[in-house]
Parts: C-alpha cells; sequence; structure tokens
C-alpha cells in the first residue's frame, strides 16, 4: 500500500497489485458499412499467487483489427492498476476477429475493448485499489478547489524507477500536488518533496497520465487538488519494480555479454505496440518543440526494459520519454534462431503548442 501524507485537501491512495481476470464482450468499432466481429476470445490468466490480492479493475485496450482479422498494435489507453496491463494485452491479441469492410472490402479498423478483472472471493469483485482519502478541512482551500464529491480515479500509470539509482540500489520517494480539471484530465502537476530530485520527476510524469471522474460541487464537474506519494524500492511489494526487472539488472551487471546488439539479430526489431509520449504539462506554453534520445533494454520476450535518458533537450522531454518507452512491446528478438536480450536507442520528438506571447 502506497502511504500518503496528511495534508489539508485531496490525497489519493493506490494500491499495485494483481487479482483474478475475466474479460468484457462489449467493443467500440471505427464507422464503417460492417465492425468487425470478434470470432474467438481469451480471458486473461493470472498465476495463483496473485489471486490473494483482493483486487478488481479494468484495462481499456486500444488495438488495430486488420484485413485478415488479426489483433495488432494492441496498446492500453486506461488502466485501474499497472498490474492488469500485460495479462489484458496478452488476452487481447489472442482474439479473433472476422474484419471490419468498407463498402464489401476488408479495411483495417481501429477498436477499443475493456477488459475487466473480478475477484470471485469477494463481495463486488473485490476492491479497486484506487481512493481519494479527505484530510483536514477543504474550506481552508481555495474556492476553486472545492468540491463535496471527491474525484474518482479511472486511470494510473506505474512511474519509472530511476535508472541510475536502480542501479545505485538507491531507495526513496517522492510526493506530488496535482489538480484535476474539470474534465477529469491532469492539468498541473509540481513536486512537493523528493529524496532524491529523478524521484520526484519521474513521478511527476506518470502522474500526468493519470485520469479522473472530476470532482462534483453542489452537482457540476470541478476541478480538485490532491496530493500523491510514491515509494521507490526495489524491493517493496507494490512497488515499481517488478522481479523480471530485476534479473534483467543482474544480467546488465554481471553479464553484460549476454547483450546482443542489433547486428547480430535474425532480423530486423520489429514493433508490436506503442504509446506515444505526453508533452510535459510543464513546458506547455513555454516551448513549442523537444527532443530526447532514451536507451533501454528489450527482452527476451520483447518487453521494453530499464529505459534510461540519454540526451533530452529539457530533462522533462527525457522523462516523458522514458514513461511512455516502458509500455512498448517487440516481437521477441532473435539471434540464431534463439531470443536474445538486444540494446536499444530511440529518438523522441515533441511537438507541442505555440508557446505564450
Amino acid at each position: 500500500m502506497i502511504r500518503v501524507a496528511a495534508v489539508a485537501g485531496g490525497v489519493l491512495a493506490v494500491r499495485l497489485a494483481a487479482g483474478e481476470g475475466g474479460a468484457t464482450p462489449a467493443a467500440e468499432s471505427a464507422p464503417g458499412n460492417q465492425p468487425p466481429r470478434a470470432t474467438a476470445t481469451a480471458s486473461p490468466a493470472y498465476p495463483s499467487s496473485l489471486r490473494t490480492s483482493g483486487l478488481r479493475g479494468e484495462v481499456v485496450v486500444e488495438f488495430v483489427v486488420d484485413r485478415e482479422g488479426r489483433v495488432t498494435n494492441a496498446t492500453v489507453v486506461r488502466s485501474l492498476n499497472p498490474a492488469f496491463d500485460e495479462p489484458a494485452l496478452e488476452a487481447i491479441r489472442r482474439w479473433k476477429f472476422e474484419p471490419g469492410r468498407r463498402e464489401g472490402v476488408a479495411v483495417n479498423t481501429k477498436m477499443r475493448q475493456t477488459i475487466s478483472f473480478q475477484n470471485t472471493r469477494m463481495a463486488n469483485g473485490g476492491e479497486s485499489g484506487l481512493v481519494v482519502r479527505t484530510k483536514g478541512d477543504l474550506a481552508g482551500l481555495p474556492p476553486e478547489f472545492r468540491y463535496d464529491v471527491a474525484p474518482k480515479p479511472r486511470g494510473v500509470v506505474r512511474p519509472v524507477y530511476p535508472y541510475a539509482l536502480l542501479r545505485d540500489e538507491v531507495e526513496g520517494k517522492a510526493q506530488v500536488r496535482f489538480v484535476v480539471a474539470a474534465d477529469g484530465t491532469v492539468a498541473f502537476v509540481a513536486v512537493n518533496s523528493a529524496d532524491r530530485p529523478e524521484f520526484g520527476a519521474a513521478l511527476q510524469a506518470a502522474l500526468e497520465g493519470f485520469a479522473f471522474e472530476p470532482a462534483q460541487q453542489g452537482g457540476k464537474p470541478v476541478q480538485a487538488l490532491l496530493t500523491f506519494e510514491q515509494k521507490f524500492s526495489a524491493y517493496d511489494r507494490d512497488g515499481v519494480i517488478t522481479h523480471d526487472d530485476r534479473t534483467l539488472l543482474a544480467v546488465e551487471r554481471k553479464h553484460p555479454e549476454r547483450i546482443a546488439g542489433a547486428d547480430r539479430l535474425d532480423a530486423k526489431l520489429q514493433l508490436v505496440s506503442s504509446r506515444a509520449p505526453l508533452f510535459p504539462l510543464a513546458l506547455k506554453g513555454r516551448v513549442a518543440q523537444g527532443e530526447a534520445v532514451v536507451e533501454f533494454l528489450v527482452d527476451e520476450a520483447g518487453r521494453a526494459r530499464l529505459p534510461r535518458v540519454a540526451s533530452a533537450s529539457d530533462p522533462a522531454f527525457g522523462w516523458a520519454a522514458v514513461q511512455a518507452l516502458a509500455a512498448w512491446r517487440f516481437a521477441p528478438p532473435k539471434s540464431g534462431g534463439k531470443a536474445v536480450i538486444i540494446r536499444v536507442r530511440v529518438p523522441f520528438r515533441f511537438t507541442g503548442p505555440p508557446p505564450a506571447p
């Protein structure tokens, strides 16, 4: 459980773990004469060791059904708990469709599907793991931040552990304050405190991707001011690093020869799904564009691991790029017919609104 500081206003507490899963059948299709029709579905599978968490949630996955009815470029649009993301993606990739058609011709069609996770052993399918706790008297806040119904989390993002601190086994925590706008998006994020500046920057980049049902005052949506605290620990049960991340870090330290270069691959590395980075809120209105280069490892299963900023025109662009890249997936890289680990660098370019006069 993530611990939060007691402050006046709202405090968001998030518990990150995994529960049991099941898929909902509804999907949203792009316009067309005949939308894709699912002919085979699959429910997400969970290791039995994770079924005691008591959590429920949902993952909204966006994907393309191609002309042959196959699922391609599946990405998570919104998730109530990041631990649900991978099983949701694995499940949706196994779905089969009759392709969508336009004027009788099969076409690629973008779709969205909600994968719901329920713990059948608990009432209401379990806990959501997300709650906004009101601390102190809201009357002490400026009028524009007061509400009578707290905002409800709809999607959270797991922050990326700063690579250099993870490598050096530095642990700590960070706390940010942020504003949830009346449309449920995060409109402002600032670091309250951080044991190391990198922890604060990493958490700030993650919070910009959160989504909410907005707070209400008198039945109308209003903005709300909240705080959120994250612990960064390589071995914390609800932390930001997985066992696979730790294993790969050990390989990088002790057996760097096991990490292949692109020139040793049997075929060019193939991107399966990606997430575009968000333009940093702190830079909107200040600069119109930026760039960053991120280095990372792709493991034998094709997952992007241990991203770190190689260069950035502004640190905020680097953190935004790292946060996005952590969700990327590739076809398993192979050398000599065997799956291998590979080191990759990817450049990112950011374009935002023009600077304010």
